[in-house]
């Protein structure tokens, strides 16, 4: 939530909180539905979402007509717009502060695998021993497309 608070909310202007944006995810994730275990028990809004703004502004004066006080409405385009921006400044925060970078860095190899190519074949990068090695390795048999 610090990082949304930090990356997304700061630079956008969301009509929600990061604990609503989690309560979101949770719900997405676990019910498949806007309905989250924190948004039940009332500690926070449902998010309800729109594709584009417009229709969240129609959205919103009828939850606000209906006096839905639990509901918020978001836009995917304003959510996607911040979250964009939002990366783009965790970027520019990385490119500047060493030890952001190395939690990045340390966070990246307990997400993700990496893999390199090795003639035409992909091969996982040998035990993710050092990250940074993978991206200091010459271009060799490496193609652009």
């Amino acid at each position: 939530m610090k990082w949304v608070e930090r990356y997304i909310l700061r630079s956008a202007n969301l009509p929600c909180s990061a604990l609503e944006l989690y309560g979101a995810r949770c719900g997405l994730l676990h019910t498949y539905s806007p309905r989250s275990h924190i948004s039940s028990k009332g500690d926070v809004a449902e998010i309800w979402y729109t594709f584009h703004d417009h229709e969240a502004d129609m959205l919103r004066e009828s939850v606000r007509k209906r006096d839905l006080k639990q509901v918020v409405v978001l836009s995917l385009h304003s959510l996607t717009t911040a979250i964009a921006k939002g990366l783009t400044a965790f970027i520019s925060d990385l490119e500047s502060d060493q030890s952001l970078t190395q939690w990045a860095t340390s966070k990246a190899k307990q997400t993700f695998q990496f893999m390199e190519s090795v003639g035409d074949e992909l091969r996982p990068f040998p035990a993710l021993k050092d990250l940074e090695m993978s991206t200091q390795r010459p271009q060799e048999g490496r193609t652009s497309e």
